[in-house]
């Protein structure tokens, strides 16, 4: 019996293979390490969020940790710094110092990016770091603490669209943050941040690169839709794109110019094809142009798309996310605009005692300029000796503060019976 048993778990094991071993995010990502791109450093300060068993995991919040071990919440907060936050953060000051770019050598619409859920999460790490370094009236600490987050948000948003809307949302995450805190600044911080969005809206903008890299992958939607071996693989991309829908998003039926590019012989499949790169290419070009060009032209340029009924409407559809994530990428440009404007009326308030009169009053008048319509940004002061700056807005965005809301639509009136 003993041996029939040792037979069989010989024979069970020998038709099971071993899984193997779990891969880090970055033995996902890097083929190499070459120790000068700043991206190696994010993505291992995302591992040490991301894996088990890290001291992230591990610590608790500063409240439970305060508990399991019998000390005070200001000394488990210092820990929690200390042991936690620092360690990861470093990593990402490190990679701020290098040039950074994403290692993936080719984009497609197969390639994946676990890292990016965590650089949210490094993100609120900055503003925590923030919180407690005001807390301890470091207000110099806390504002470079959130500069250091901005440096990193705009690092990750030059390589594709999808890690630019990531880098839109951190930027949001440390912009919320800053809000809460301008009250603390002093002239002396006030007028560093002045400097920093300076220099911060003097570079490039990521949009360009990204859409570039959102092109390469269209591209690789043509090239599959042209080759014979893969034309099925494709066309069931694009079947989901073009369903018709319903008025609560349930699919209705197949489109039908879907159903009429299966039907079709392989010259015709061709000549469709290539008015969908040709419209493709007139699409990417005018976004490229337009927002290398200055914040003002900005605007909403996401074509009107309705029935996805022909090959110029496929790619009309597919430039609408390039569109959407330029307005975004405004979005943060400007608000980091205002956040300058802020700081200029802090600075002017500590060294004149009073608030400006007006915004064109600030030490440099082209700080009160508004980006997205050239003039001044709308400045009021209220009785009680606070005030509001807020700009006008890209097209299609309305009103935007330092922290953005959406504006809220009106109610519709109630129907009478």
């Amino acid at each position: 019996m003993v041996a029939l048993l040792a037979l069989a778990i010989l024979q069970n094991s020998a038709f099971q293979e071993p899984e193997p071993p779990r891969k880090t995010l970055s033995q996902q990502i890097f083929k190499t390490l070459t120790g000068k791109n700043g991206y190696e450093e994010y993505v291992f300060a995302a591992e040490m969020v991301y894996e088990p068993n890290t001291i992230y995991r591990t610590f608790g919040s500063p409240e439970t940790y305060a508990q399991r071990n019998g000390i005070s919440i200001l000394a488990a907060r210092k820990r929690y710094r200390q042991q936690v936050i620092t360690p990861i953060l470093n990593l990402i000051r490190a990679g701020n110092r290098k040039p950074v770019r994403d290692p993936r050598e080719m984009m497609n619409y197969e390639v994946t990016f676990p890292e990016l859920a965590q650089f949210k999460e490094l993100s609120r790490l900055f503003c925590a770091e923030s919180y407690l370094r005001f807390s301890e009236g470091d207000s110099e600490g806390g504002m470079q603490s959130l500069m250091d987050g901005l440096d990193f948000a705009h690092n990750i948003s030059n390589r594709t669209i999808i890690a630019g809307l990531v880098g839109v949302s951190c930027e949001a995450i440390l912009l919320a943050e800053v809000s809460k805190h301008l009250d603390q600044l002093s002239e002396r911080d006030a007028a560093k941040v002045i400097a920093y969005c300076s220099d911060y809206l003097k570079r490039p903008n990521p949009a360009v690169s990204a859409i570039d890299s959102e092109r390469e992958s269209i591209e690789s939607i043509w090239r599959g839709l042209e080759s014979p071996q893969e034309f099925d693989y494709w066309m069931k991309a694009l079947e989901g794109l073009s369903a018709e829908f319903d008025d609560e998003g349930n699919v209705i039926g197949e489109n039908p110019y879907i159903q009429r590019l299966n039907q079709m012989n392989s010259v015709e499949r061709q000549r469709e094809v290539r008015k969908m790169r040709e419209r493709s290419d007139e699409n990417y070009e005018r976004l490229k142009a337009l927002y290398a060009g200055p914040m003002v032209f900005w605007g909403d340029e996401r074509p009107s798309v309705g029935r996805i009924d022909s090959a110029e409407a496929i790619a009309d559809s597919m430039m609408a996310i390039g569109a959407q994530f330029g307005s975004a990428m405004g979005k943060g440009a400007l608000q980091i605009a205002i956040l300058r404007a802020h700081c200029a009326v802090i600075q002017f308030q500590w060294r004149r005692g009073r608030l400006p009169n007006h915004i064109q009053e600030v030490a440099d008048p082209r700080w009160a300029i508004d980006p997205a319509t050239s003039a001044p940004f709308n400045y009021n002061i209220f009785p009680d000796g606070s005030y509001e700056l807020y700009s006008s807005g890209i097209a299609s965005m309305g009103r935007l503060d330092l922290v953005y809301k959406r504006p809220v639509p009106p109610e519709e009136p109630p129907e009478e019976k």
